[in-house]
Order: structure tokens, then C-alpha cells, then sequence
């Protein structure tokens, strides 16, 4: 059961959100990356004397990143990383009644994905100053090209898994 909280004057709006990971209702904020798909749904939303708009009224949406749609059920994904205010302002049909709500979205990047990793010494007698070359087969789903920038390993005590030495190798493209 819904439980809606007005004055008897206005509109409420209400937006539901459904992801491939996630259902809610009336959450300040959701979090996604560029692969989700964000469906919203303001059928839940009643006019001020607490009846569906479902099919009789105006949905608008404005989902903070220059994109806008209107419906009482909508789907939306996001093309940059960031926070989005996603604004639903509805309008019972046949009046100049309005009622707004919002919701923050954030869309954040996806971890590295790692395929391989090989590390071989450049010189055979592993005597320090040692030169390794690290080779690693990696993608960043969050890049045009799909491409790592950067690496960073790090040295750690064979002995003491959690314990790094402080040695760090990088490498920038």
C-alpha cells in the first residue's frame, strides 16, 4: 500500500525506478553506469484529491543531461559518468495544477576488466636494479577505444601478501 502525504491543494508526484538491478520508490538517489538502463514510472503519482493520474495526465521529464521526454513511463540511459537530477513535473489533466519531484542519479564508471598479466625479467641474473617487463591484457569499458591509460604495480613481500615494499611500477600510454 502507498501511503501519500498532501495537503489536499496540489498534485503529488511520485517517480518508481526499475533497473536490471534494482526496484524502488521514493529513494532520493539511484546509482548506475552507462550500460543500465533507467526505467521510470510515475503512475503512482494522484492528484489532489489522491486519485491515479495514471492515463489523465501530463508526465514531464527532464533527466539532467539535456534530454527530455514526456510519459507516464519512460526509459532513459546515460551516456557520461557524473550526477544527474532527474526532475518529474506532473500536471492533472485539465487543471493548472503541478506538482514536481526529483531524483539524483549517478552514473559511475565500471572496474578495468583484466584478461592476462605477465611479468618477465629483462636480464637473467636477477641481480637489483632488476628490469621486468609487465605485459597486461586489459580493457576500460568506460573508454571510447576501450583502452588503459595507465598501470600501476605495486612490489609486494612474497612472505607477507599484505605488506607492500613501496616499489612502484608504472606505465603511461
Amino acid at each position: 500500500h502507498n501511503i501519500y502525504i498532501g495537503n489536499g491543494e496540489a498534485p503529488i508526484a511520485i517517480i518508481a525506478v526499475k533497473t536490471d538491478s534494482y526496484t524502488g520508490v521514493g529513494d532520493s538517489e539511484i546509482t548506475g553506469n552507462r550500460t543500465t538502463s533507467f526505467s521510470f514510472d510515475a503512475s503512482h503519482s494522484v492528484d489532489k484529491t489522491g486519485n491515479l493520474l495514471s492515463g489523465s495526465g501530463n508526465f514531464n521529464w527532464n533527466f539532467g543531461d539535456g534530454s527530455t521526454t514526456q510519459g507516464n513511463k519512460v526509459s532513459h540511459k546515460y551516456e557520461e559518468l557524473g550526477t544527474y537530477e532527474v526532475t518529474l513535473t506532473v500536471n492533472p489533466q485539465g487543471t493548472n495544477e503541478t506538482a514536481t519531484t526529483t531524483l539524483a542519479v549517478t552514473i559511475v564508471g565500471e572496474p578495468p576488466i583484466l584478461y592476462g598479466l605477465s611479468a618477465q625479467a629483462e636480464n637473467e641474473t636477477l641481480v637489483t636494479p632488476l628490469t621486468v617487463k609487465v605485459t597486461a591484457n586489459a580493457e576500460d569499458p568506460d573508454t571510447p577505444n576501450k583502452s588503459i591509460m595507465q598501470y600501476k604495480f605495486w612490489y609486494y613481500d612474497v612472505t607477507n601478501s599484505s605488506e607492500r615494499l613501496g616499489t612502484q611500477i608504472s606505465y603511461t600510454d
